[in-house]
């Protein structure tokens, strides 16, 4: 028993030594995007968010993925087509994190807004499987809404997104 006991706490010393290590190497790759490449300021601002929601620093995470959002810019039409792809699978990427935050926090109203935003941006980056897994937290989102039957207003246009999704 005691060596499941330690091995439990070598594994969770190297995690925590592993996200000290991601941390900084997305810390560098902000500084390094901001300076050369504004495309991917807005990825690198994303991981090093997801680094912060890993060792529970979630309002840490919250603000970084709202400076990842407000780092943004959108793609020039002299960009090459993958490269335009790509930014706005960062940004939705940005949003669609910032949506599982405001569950955690209860806010649905916050989360339904940020899966509405992704949601745009997936479809402008043709990543398919992202762009799924967007629809399904949104949907799971409007479909607890209905549930709850917050206001009539809202549940209707829940309803309304929901036929849209699937025609």
């Amino acid at each position: 028993m005691n060596s499941l006991v330690n091995y439990s706490e070598y594994d969770q010393k190297q995690d925590k030594e592993s996200l000290k290590q991601a941390e900084n190497c997305y810390s560098h790759s902000i500084q390094a995007a901001k300076r050369s490449d504004p495309i991917n300021l807005t990825g690198a601002l994303v991981n090093y968010a997801l680094v912060q929601e890993e060792q529970h620093q979630v309002d840490k995470a919250e603000i970084t993925f709202k400076k990842a959002i407000s780092s943004w810019k959108e793609p020039s039409s002299l960009l090459s087509q993958s490269n335009q792809y790509l930014a706005f699978s960062h940004i939705a990427r940005a949003w669609y994190n910032l949506a599982r935050v405001h569950i955690s926090q209860g806010l649905v109203s916050y989360a339904l807004k940020d899966c509405s935003q992704a949601y745009s941006y997936d479809l402008k980056s043709y990543h398919r499987i992202d762009l799924c897994r967007t629809i399904q937290l949104y949907a799971s989102l409007l479909m607890e809404v209905l549930a709850r039957d917050m206001e009539s207003k809202v549940s209707l246009h829940c309803n309304s997104i929901l036929h849209e999704m699937i025609e």
